[in-house]
């Protein structure tokens, strides 16, 4: 356990510094502490007596205003640390912190780190260094938060398309949202053209109250940010808010593409990320999707016929829709252990401008994950599918923060 604790600790940027020895003295003095979902660790206001470093789970970091409205700030998963500030400063917690699944924790307690710090120049500098990184993505953060509260946020559309059925676009896409909303919390919007059989909401054991077949296009541009909340449903567990496109598939043909238009102009005004389920038809709203999109992901599963839509799906889009190659990447999804993946038959398709991403299979902990209404980049990080969708998030978000910095 101990050589398990200071190659974790080694792997903090916290602690990168610091040579073997003083990674074995710290982590003579850390106590594992386990955790149940929804349980509170610390609460706002608590007096800061400890850091503490993820083991497994998720961890939720809110405030509450004096409402008693919840405020998501940020999640922490293994490998990452918390509640090092109030530690630092000797103020009371200004924050929150449960856990959002079950965990397993390491906690230093102040009078350690005050020792610790006090005696170790490269802990310093470590603490230092991480404090200015969050400075920074606190600085990003709040420039989000002023121009979505105020209507101005130019927010990043990402659509996902799959060419053919059976594809596990609304899997991956459920993925990609949440793990999108637990890099920038409560500013992620994900929205379900999939006008038949939408099941976003189902995935993540939402009920919608209605959704976009319930308004006209006229309304849609009349909304504030308080009425646009009543048609959005708000997954708890990592602050995602869906938009579903229909309650009932007989509504399917009561959504436009004026209605799609309409909606992603209000949405990215008011959040950072919006996620599109366009579903697997060149419909009317998914053309209207696509054409308001910053990226394009076209999910293609390994074989023959995943290369074929995918060479199908890039004629349409870059020959009839004249979008840039570098808007559409081509994900290539393995939502069953059968078949092999063919990235090289894939490239060799469609020429050396495509940008392609492979995202292997993720066993029954898929299915299951999906039963409970967390996904599986929440409650199994480590699973291989997990793990690629998170690299993609995060390149998402990233372009995401650049594209917030140039509108403002």
């Amino acid at each position: 356990m101990a050589s398990r604790v200071i190659e974790l600790l080694r792997s903090m940027d916290l602690f990168a510094e610091l040579a073997d020895i003083e990674l074995a003295k710290i982590a003579r003095v850390l106590k594992e502490l386990k955790a149940s979902e929804n349980d509170v660790i610390f609460q706002q206001g608590d007096a800061g007596d400890a850091l503490y470093i993820v083991l497994s789970g998720r961890v939720r970091i809110s405030t509450s205003d004096h409402f008693g409205r919840e405020r998501v700030l940020a999640f922490y998963g293994p490998g990452e640390f918390f509640g090092d500030m109030a530690v630092l400063t000797g103020e009371p917690r200004s924050a929150t912190a449960s856990a959002s699944t079950d965990i397993r924790l390491l906690q230093l307690r102040k009078e350690e780190f005050d020792l610790l710090v006090s005696s170790s120049v490269g802990m310093m500098r470590g603490m230092m260094r991480v404090m200015v990184e969050r400075q920074a993505a606190l600085n990003t953060r709040l420039t989000q938060e002023v121009g979505a509260t105020s209507g101005d946020v130019r927010g990043q559309v990402t659509v996902v398309f799959a060419p053919q059925g059976g594809a596990g676009q609304t899997v991956l896409l459920t993925n990609l949202a949440v793990a999108l909303a637990q890099l920038t919390p409560d500013r992620v919007v994900a929205v379900d053209l999939d006008l038949l059989f939408g099941h976003v909401a189902m995935l993540l054991d939402l009920v919608p109250r209605t959704g976009l077949a319930a308004i006209t296009p006229a309304a849609i541009r009349n909304l504030d940010r308080d009425s646009l909340a009543y048609y959005l449903t708000k997954h708890a567990e990592s602050s995602l808010a869906v938009l579903s496109g229909t309650l009932r598939p007989e509504d399917s043909e009561l959504v436009t593409g004026e209605h799609v238009r309409a909606m992603m102009d209000q949405l990215r005004r008011h959040f950072v990320q919006v996620v599109v389920d366009a579903g697997s038809r060149f419909s009317e709203p998914c053309l209207a999707a696509i054409e308001t999109a910053d990226h394009v992901l076209v999910v293609v599963t390994p074989g023959p016929g995943g290369v074929r839509a995918a060479c199908e799906a890039q004629r349409v889009l870059r020959d009839l829709l004249g979008l840039p190659s570098e808007r559409v990447r081509f994900v290539l999804n393995q939502p069953t252990p059968y078949g092999r993946p063919s990235v090289e038959d894939l490239a060799e398709t469609l020429g050396g401008e495509a940008t392609i991403v492979e995202v292997p299979f993720g066993g029954e902990e898929v299915s299951k994950a999906g039963l409970n209404g967390l996904p599986l980049v929440m409650s199994r990080g480590g699973n291989p599918m997990a793990r690629a969708v998170i690299e993609v998030a995060r390149g998402l978000d990233q372009s995401g923060r650049e594209l917030v910095a140039l509108s403002h």
